[in-house]
């Protein structure tokens, strides 16, 4: 997860760097909501071999983990669809496992910024 954080420069960056990263979340528990996550998309017949291993060699699983073990949102832009295949998709990932997630549109409405 840090590496993608690294390799990006951007607002949206600098502000989970910023704000994020300055909290205090300790890594005790992440690792076994972690496992909890990598054992249910692993050994999952739905979704296909390929998505399983590009979601497992990314920094979403971890992301997931965090919002997991420490009541946390997720926002991200992909879409609810429980029938994919060919991605695992976040959304998918946390209804699953009982996590908020929202998109960017969401996440601004809920700290009452109007575009």
């Amino acid at each position: 997860m840090w590496e993608e954080l690294e390799q990006r420069t951007n607002g949206l960056t600098e502000w989970f760097r910023k704000n994020f990263l300055s909290q205090t979340y300790p890594i005790e528990g992440v690792q076994d909501a972690y496992s909890e996550i990598v054992s249910f998309v692993s050994n999952s017949k739905h979704f296909r071999w390929k998505a399983r291993n590009e979601f497992l060699n990314c920094a979403d699983p971890w992301l997931i983990a965090f919002a997991y073990k420490y009541k946390l949102t997720v926002v991200t832009e992909e879409r609810h669809d429980p029938k994919a295949r060919r991605k695992v998709l976040i959304p998918v990932i946390c209804e699953h496992f009982n996590i908020q997630w929202c998109n960017t549109i969401g996440m601004l409405s809920h700290f009452g910024i109007k575009i």
